[in-house]
């Protein structure tokens, strides 16, 4: 079974499990995101000069007209999450330590890394939010492992909860609830269920603090770091 299976079977059977409220995933919980004042911890990379923006963009609009309650991520805020450090919470659950170690860690592993290649198609839908899916190959979860490991080693691991610690997906959140969608909102996400929005190249990961939704005002971009250039292998 090829990698991007499993990562299939592993989205499928979250949302199964999410549905009937028995998730192993850490889940954003439903509130207005307007001015958040959570913090985490966390590495990404942005798909604000992608191609694939406009594409998102076209949905979310769709989305947005059907439904405009709910908390849409604007450009610059779109992303892949690489590397959870310490998730979203009011009081933050990192200190200046943590963020000095953990930038030594992704200087050191991330230039190790070769891009990754993802592809975003079908949406992930879970209680609170719509993502979109990404599939890779396994490149992404030898960088995964990597930094897992060397994070443990410096006494800053990921606090995160997940439903594997062997399979991992890319996924950007393009919609957080703020209130029950309405049935339009979902009728689209249904019809949209497949959709392809291409694929995109991971070449660097930027360490950030930042709130549950990215807004870019309470966003500090630490350090980018780019991936090995592919003549390095």
């Amino acid at each position: 079974m090829t990698y991007q299976k499993l990562q299939k079977e592993l989205f499928d059977r979250i949302e199964i499990q999410a549905k009937i409220g028995n998730s192993s995933n850490t889940l954003v919980a439903m509130r207005n995101f307007d001015n958040d004042n959570s913090r985490c911890l966390t590495s990404v990379f942005f798909l604000s000069q992608t191609k694939v923006v406009s594409e998102i963009q076209k949905f979310t609009e769709e989305l947005q007209v059907a439904d405009n309650r709910q908390y849409y991520y604007p450009v610059f805020s779109l992303h892949i999450t690489i590397q959870n450090i310490r998730n979203e919470n009011i009081q933050p659950l990192f200190n200046q330590e943590d963020i000095d170690m953990t930038k030594q860690v992704f200087a050191k592993i991330i230039p190790k890394h070769k891009p990754i290649k993802c592809h975003l198609k079908g949406l992930f839908e879970l209680p609170t939010s719509i993502s979109i899916r990404g599939y890779t190959d396994e490149s992404l979860k030898d960088l995964v492992l990597d930094l897992k490991r060397e994070l443990i080693s410096v006494g800053v691991p990921d606090n995160k909860k997940y439903a594997s610690d062997s399979i991992f997906f890319c996924n950007s959140t393009i919609c957080r609830y703020q209130v029950q969608p309405n049935d339009k909102f979902f009728e689209i996400v249904r019809r949209n269920k497949n959709r392809d929005f291409d694929a995109v190249d991971i070449n660097e990961v930027s360490l950030m603090t930042t709130n549950a939704v990215a807004d870019q005002k309470y966003t500090n971009i630490i350090n980018s770091i780019p991936l090995a250039s592919p003549n390095f292998f």
